[in-house]
């Protein structure tokens, strides 16, 4: 049987949760200390997959169920750019507001998540296509939903967010891979919430 060793509280862990929900794979779950951020995989056969992002792309292409990944080449690339953003502009400033009390870092990261949300046009840069990221749900969305439901719940961020990304993000929560999830049941007790 498939392994996944994975902390509950990690964003990547939760990435990889998703998609295997997403694809109704059967796994056996190990969970590993909150500090190991990144999950990893562990086949019957003895392959061993770290990586969330890698993992995702695996089991998308490995196990049955519904694509997740674009057909076309520009599609896959199109997701692994969204991925690479989060990963490399989403992932950090997004901590250190759910942790930080230093309030210059937060003033810091709060400015960064402004650059990833908003160009210097004003024009939204992370705006969904259509329904979801890229107008058809799938890996992109799986993959960003543990950092932008995390923001679109922030009230330091709340002036960020258009109505676009607000109505993506409820499309999000909606999904039961979401719903279900430890990582999103535990809430986004972390951080700010915004008021009700």
């Amino acid at each position: 049987m498939l392994v996944l060793y994975h902390a509950w509280e990690s964003p990547f862990s939760a990435r990889v949760r998703l998609v295997l929900a997403e694809k109704s794979v059967v796994y056996r779950s190990e969970v590993v200390s909150e500090h190991d951020r990144s999950p990893y995989l562990l086949e019957e056969d003895g392959f061993i997959l770290p990586c969330a992002t890698a993992i995702c792309e695996y089991v998308d292409e490995v196990y049955p169920g519904p694509t997740l990944m674009p057909v076309e080449a520009r599609g896959r690339a199109l997701v692994r750019s969204y991925i690479g953003l989060c990963d490399l502009e989403l992932a950090k400033p997004v901590e250190i507001l759910k942790h930080s009390t230093h309030p210059e870092r937060v003033v810091r990261a709060r400015e960064r998540l402004r650059k990833v949300l908003i160009s210097d046009g004003g024009a939204a840069r992370l705006e969904p296509r259509g329904p979801y990221l890229l107008g058809e749900f799938g890996m992109a969305d799986l993959c960003l939903a543990p950092w932008v439901i995390w923001i679109e719940n922030s009230e330091l961020l709340a002036d960020l967010v258009s109505p676009q990304f607000r109505a993506w993000v409820g499309r999000l929560r909606a999904r039961s891979s979401v719903m279900t999830d430890p990582f999103f049941l535990r809430g986004i007790r972390y951080g700010v919430p915004r008021a009700a």
